[in-house]
């Protein structure tokens, strides 16, 4: 008979599913510090070229979505975490639009 203990509670037979934060916090933390971070990083970026009228690509969002997806693609690897959309997002942010001028 399978057992598992968590939180000072046994289980026996078939457990109760864990969450990521119950199996393993420091993975969990690491992966909520860097997405925290890369949409900071994007946010202060695209009101920075917002504020300024900038027409170029916004190298911190970009290089903060590229961390993102390569957390992303590791943690699929390791079966953690699968944040590769947030990173697109988050690249998405720093790649600057095309503006349709009206004549």
């Amino acid at each position: 008979m399978t057992s598992i203990t968590t939180n000072g509670n046994t289980y026996y037979g078939n457990p109760p599913a864990l969450t990521l934060f119950e199996r393993d916090r420091v993975s969990f933390l690491t992966i909520v510090v860097i997405l925290g971070v890369g949409v900071l990083v994007s946010t202060i970026d695209l009101a920075t070229r917002t504020a300024r009228r900038s027409t170029g690509p916004g190298i911190a969002a970009i290089l903060a979505g590229s961390v993102v997806l390569l957390v992303s693609l590791f943690g699929l690897l390791l079966g953690l975490a699968g944040v590769g959309v947030v990173g697109g997002l988050l690249i998405g942010v720093g790649v600057p639009s095309r503006s349709v001028s009206s004549t």
